[in-house]
């Protein structure tokens, strides 16, 4: 169709979008995707799976849990492929569910990922203070006896604003900026190294748990604990406490890791336009990046079982059912077991934690990327502003980045004041693909996209079935699973009205606001559905 429209009267025809072509730069290739796939779930965040799921799901088995949780995330994986092969543009399930189902859902369902991704910016060194370089600061001044190192670990492990994982957020958040604005090809090539180093260190810290012993965790929770002010065995303490888990294999509990295990491994999709072999890309930066994730994180539960073996669960359960009895600053995450084996060779230890940083802080840039596009995506399209479409000599979107980043460091100020909780952005992710695999299923036959699906290259099929159906109802399926255990389960802070009304909101009010925004181009004499009838240009 026509990108232009006229008025009733003959007025001279005005752009349906924002402009003819982007401007955005194809760099992408498939190495490239699953590199920043695998970065955007964060091995980080993978602390939690072996934390919180022991904690709130006493009578899971985590092996069987992550083996039961990595086929359903792939499956999703493999629907958010083949979407974006489908509709290969920037933009992520925004361009997709616009064009699929209606403009409103599909605006209102990014403003839950945008919600996610802006506040994940901040978060992201967030945690790399409190989870990753406090514990080991805190860890090395308790081997070292240096009471400087044992302060410096508290204070980076001390919520508040202002506080030091506060500042450590702002500013990765802001070097981040500076790394996107100079363009994709610098970024590529940081990342890429990046990758290595912490890649390589992450090996290392696997290493020193499997070679390690759970006698050897304990001691040096017992050094932790003493360095801390605190008198007697830590450990037993914990120990005794944890007498009162409940015991036991259960199904229900087992299934818990759904409501947690995060397969974000969707950058590729959100930069969708920007790739030079989308099929290959997508498959590969998506399924792969998600198969490599689970892999390592797999590899990583593994190695914790031989090397801190039951004491991760009784402390994990500890810290959260009887915290009085927890007896340390630092949290029960893989991370501090690694530190605790490698106190004994400060080198390691300290190679252990600079490769953890650098893998960790790498996620910043991925989070802000993916919500930048989908920024750019809905100016684009003229539902904000034409300048945050506008991109620099570099081929980047200066505006909408330095947008995100300013959120960013709003909200993680109110999660540092107290406002969030935890995960709570995951909430969001989970209604927003769910509904992506949802519509997935029924993309070959919807009438908007029939056409467009029959004979393209997402067009695969299994036994004549759509290959997006199958894997869009396996899909569905595990979100499906991750609500009713985040909706019903307190101790994982997803369910508070606060969190509840905010995910409600992230949603309405970008939903209704389409209709506000159609009303006010209309009187420009631009026709906003005839943006929807059509992909945006390259």
């Amino acid at each position: 169709m026509s990108t232009t429209t006229d008025d009733a009267r003959g007025a001279p025809a005005t752009p349906v979008f924002s402009r003819k072509a982007t401007g955005l730069v194809r760099l992408g290739t498939p190495y490239r995707m699953l590199v920043a796939n695998v970065i955007n779930i964060g091995v980080t965040y993978a602390a939690f799976y072996f934390w919180l799921v022991p904690a709130n799901f006493p009578q899971s088995s985590l092996v069987l849990s992550v083996l039961l949780v990595i086929p359903f995330g792939l499956a999703f994986l493999t629907a958010w492929a083949l979407l974006a092969i489908l509709m290969p543009r920037s933009g992520g399930e925004y361009v997709w569910l616009s064009r699929a189902v209606h403009p409103s859902i599909g605006f209102g369902v990014s403003g839950l990922t945008f919600m996610s991704w802006a506040f994940w910016s901040g978060l992201a060194g967030y945690w790399v203070a409190t989870l990753v370089v406090g514990p080991i600061c805190s860890v090395l001044g308790a081997t070292e006896g240096s009471s400087t190192l044992i302060e410096i670990g508290e204070k980076l492990q001390t919520p508040g604003l202002p506080s030091w994982p506060w500042a450590f957020a702002v500013v990765t958040a802001l070097a981040s900026l500076l790394i996107l604005s100079r363009g994709m090809s610098l970024y590529y090539r940081i990342q890429q190294s990046m990758w290595y180093i912490g890649l390589a260190t992450l090996l290392l810290g696997i290493g020193v748990l499997l070679f390690g012993s759970p006698g050897d965790v304990k001691s040096g929770f017992n050094e932790l604990a003493a360095a801390g002010g605190f008198h007697g065995d830590a450990a037993r303490v914990v120990e005794n406490a944890a007498q009162a888990r409940p015991s036991g294999i259960s199904f229900h509990d087992t299934l818990g890791m759904f409501a947690l295990f995060s397969f974000a491994a969707t950058t590729s999709g959100y930069i969708a336009g920007e790739v030079r072999t989308p099929r290959r890309s997508q498959l590969i930066g998506a399924i792969g990046g998600g198969a490599v994730y689970g892999g390592i994180v797999l590899l990583i539960l593994l190695a914790m079982i031989k090397g801190v073996g039951s004491f991760n669960n009784d402390a994990a359960w500890v810290s959260i059912n009887a915290p009085a009895h927890y007896p340390v600053e630092s949290s029960p995450t893989f991370m501090l077991w690694m530190a605790l084996l490698a106190k004994s060779n400060v080198v390691i230890l300290i190679l252990t934690g600079i490769g953890l940083t650098i893998f960790s802080v790498n996620w910043a840039p991925t989070v802000i990327l993916s919500a930048s596009r989908t920024v750019f995506a809905w100016g684009f399209d003229r539902l904000l502003p034409e300048p945050l479409t506008r991109v620099s000599r570099s081929g980047s979107p200066v505006i909408a980045l330095s947008s995100i980043v300013a959120i960013g460091i709003v909200l993680i100020s109110l999660y540092a004041n107290g406002s969030f909780q935890y995960v709570a952005p995951y909430l969001a992710l989970i209604f927003a693909w769910g509904l992506v695999c949802l519509v997935a299923m029924v993309v070959p036959f919807l009438p908007t996209t029939k056409a467009l699906y029959t004979g393209s290259r997402a067009d695969i099929r299994v036994a004549g079935i759509p290959l997006i159906t199958i894997v869009g109802a396996m899909g569905t399926i595990f979100y499906a699973i991750a609500a009713y255990y985040n909706l019903s389960v307190e101790g994982l802070g997803l369910n508070t009205t606060s969190n509840i009304l905010l995910t409600v909101f992230s949603f309405v009010v970008p939903a209704v606001l389409y209709f506000v925004i159609k009303a006010i181009r209309a009187r420009q004499g631009i026709r906003l559905a005839a943006v929807y009838d059509e992909l945006p240009p390259d």
